[in-house]
């Protein structure tokens, strides 16, 4: 896969949240695992309806490409761009070539 490595532009950081505290909700605090320089692409839009007269709410599914590292990704990390948090759903090393990591994922909170 050939990617111009002028298009790894945006900044990216790959965070997990904090621990719970006494009460078991999450402390909020963040620890970043990693920063790195990603291309960005939008994959789809999806509006779910929650019933009659309740507003429906849109579910926004992104790529972020980087490239390979030797640190385990999972889905229990974040990815926090642009000021925004997105759960990741899913990582794939692109061809298996240790190149390149795709990483999909749903835009959600903190």
């Amino acid at each position: 896969m050939y990617v111009n490595p002028g298009e790894l532009n945006k900044k990216i950081e790959i965070i997990t949240i904090g621990e719970k505290d006494s009460d078991g909700f999450r402390t909020g605090k963040t620890n970043i695992i990693m920063k790195r320089w990603a291309k960005y692409s939008r994959k789809t839009s999806e509006k779910e309806t929650n019933g009659a007269g309740v507003a429906s709410v849109t579910s926004v599914t992104v790529r972020f490409l980087i490239r390979y590292t030797n640190i385990s990704l999972n889905t229990n990390m974040k990815v926090r761009y642009n000021g925004r948090f997105f759960d990741i759903q899913d990582v794939n090393d692109v061809q298996d070539r240790h190149e390149y990591i795709e990483i999909i994922c749903k835009e959600g909170t903190l």
